[in-house]
């Protein structure tokens, strides 16, 4: 009996023994993790976009965005960078292309507000249409607390280029046509220039042979009347 005992005290202790550490490390998981912020109320932005006003690209420009931001709190805010993201509009989790991060690594002091440009080329193999595309910028405060703030998260559209091939060829015609004038009115003047004046001159010579005795008609000067 005693024995039977002390079996059973034995195998409880090796349960407490087992179960201890399990339950210490659920309970160092279970710890409050650090709070993740997305957006800063100290950071205003604003954008623009300088070539596409209208929110209308070409696959295979680059697109120019640029942003302002503004530190409208107490401390400073340091800028570590930005990137754009194109999406499909109907779910936005599914990403067309990432667009490259760039660092910035700006200090913004209180009440200081700065402009920055970024630059991303939709792949000229896209299909024209709808697309979401977001622009986010990253930052992290006094305290070393990381933020993300999404200044821009619209529709865009995606549209054709247009086609220089029609106004080159109308240019290239019409400048044709106008040489192909000029050059015809070159030569029709000097084709014709000889054979005028050689009129006029046999024209003046006639009048002059036809008409030399005429004024002295009536008069006994009159060889045709002598005769």
């Amino acid at each position: 009996m005693a024995r039977s005992v002390s079996f059973l005290v034995a195998l409880a202790l090796m349960l407490v023994a087992v179960a201890v550490p399990a339950l210490a490390q659920e309970v160092a998981t279970e710890a409050p993790v650090q709070e993740y912020l997305l957006s800063s109320p100290d950071l205003v932005t604003e954008y623009i976009f300088p070539n596409n006003v209208d929110l209308k690209f070409n696959p295979g420009e680059i697109v120019e965005l640029v942003f302002s931001m503004k530190n409208v709190g107490i401390h400073p805010i340091t800028v570590d960078g930005m990137s754009a993201t194109l999406y499909y509009t109907q779910d936005a989790r599914y990403a067309i292309q990432n667009y490259s991060a760039v660092r910035a690594n700006l200090v913004l002091q209180p009440r200081d507000d700065r402009a920055l440009s970024y630059r991303f080329m939709p792949h000229p193999m896209l299909e024209v249409g709808d697309y979401g595309l977001y622009a986010q910028v990253y930052y992290h405060d006094w305290e070393n607390k990381n933020y993300t703030t999404v200044y821009f998260n619209q529709t865009i559209d995606l549209v054709e280029a247009p086609s220089t091939f029609d106004s080159e060829v109308v240019m290239r015609g019409a400048i044709a046509v106008v040489i192909a004038v000029v050059v015809s009115a070159i030569v029709w003047k000097l084709t014709t220039a000889p054979s005028t004046d050689k009129k006029r001159r046999g024209r003046a010579s006639a009048s002059a042979k036809g008409s030399g005795d005429d004024w002295l008609a009536g008069t006994a000067a009159d060889t045709k009347k002598s005769r």
